[in-house]
């Protein structure tokens, strides 16, 4: 049986990390929170009919800009690793980091790779 397919139950999740989807900018004056803009968002409406999309966040706050995504909030990257590893839903986790990816689950975003 795939990884995150089991019968009778909900869709398989695929874990976004944050930093995939949201890039920071600048503020204004150096006053009030940095500026969130959203960006390589287009795949995710694809996925959506085979996934359910969690978006993961490590050490901060839920964006308001993916609102129409369910999240988790971790405090550290392993912290997310380890609950993907037990969570028997999670199907792919996408980080932006090539560094913490760790193949076959755990896949740093690229559209050539073919995933989406």
């Amino acid at each position: 049986m795939k990884r995150g397919s089991i019968s009778n139950t909900r869709l398989p999740t695929l874990w976004v990390i944050s930093d995939v989807l949201l890039e920071r900018g600048g503020r204004l004056f150096f006053i009030g929170p940095q500026k969130e803009t959203l960006r390589r968002t287009d795949w995710l409406w694809r996925v959506s009919n085979d996934y359910q999309v969690i978006i993961i966040y490590i050490n901060q706050n839920a964006s308001s800009k993916l609102n129409d995504y369910e999240h988790k909030r971790f405090s550290s990257f392993q912290e997310a690793r380890n609950a993907f590893n037990v969570d028997m839903r999670a199907g792919l986790m996408v980080v932006e980091d090539d560094s913490q990816a760790a193949p076959p689950n755990i896949v740093s975003f690229q559209r050539s790779v073919g995933i989406f």
